[in-house]
């Protein structure tokens, strides 16, 4: 009787609080407040570039996650997040300042994309994060452009367990020392 192979379970170390800031501070000014959106609100990348000024509630201290850039053959779209499931995450007063001083710097800018596919009912959205023409930010510019450029600043290697993603395993591991239950983290994770 032949059965497939186990899987492999591979532990996931977060990152030590250091590498956080030092790859974040090597980002560019313009992209460096993706890395808090990551590390302090726990977001997906997709989230993070899709995340409209509307969406970021600094009177209540929370962060609506309604809505992703995802791409298909080419072509950027806004859709709901992962598992189409919105969520509410809370807004540490140090993200919310620092977003404050992106927006300060960089003011949301609307962009129009199509919703929910590539051909979708176009939908406008004032973004946070845009590229310096005031367009959506494609993920894999972002990656080889900034993220991986900031990675080789801060002595960490270009890899996939490296990606961005790792910043939502560091949010995970603050929360779950800062005393939050699991099932609150599992809603804010979505």
């Amino acid at each position: 009787l032949l059965r497939p192979p186990a899987k492999t379970i591979r532990k996931v170390a977060p990152w030590p609080s250091e590498q956080v800031e030092a790859v974040r501070a090597a980002l560019p000014g313009r992209y460096r407040e993706t890395a808090t959106a990551a590390s302090g609100l726990g977001m997906r990348q997709g989230e993070i570039l899709g995340l409209a000024i509307d969406a970021v509630d600094f009177l209540r201290r929370d962060v609506h996650v309604r809505q992703q850039i995802k791409h298909l053959r080419g072509r950027m779209f806004f859709d709901l997040p992962k598992r189409g499931k919105e969520r509410v995450v809370p807004l540490p007063d140090s993200v919310a300042l620092r977003l404050s001083e992106q927006l300060r710097n960089f003011p949301a800018v609307e962009v129009t994309l199509p919703w929910g596919s590539p051909t979708g009912k176009p939908r406008t959205s004032r973004l946070i994060f845009t590229t310096p023409e005031g367009g959506p930010i494609h993920r894999q510019t972002f990656a080889t452009y900034s993220w991986h450029r900031a990675l080789r600043a801060a002595g960490v290697p270009v890899s996939r367990e490296n990606g961005m993603h790792a910043l939502r395993h560091w949010y995970a591991s603050v929360v779950l020392a800062g005393g939050a239950s699991i099932r609150d983290l599992a809603e804010w994770l979505g």
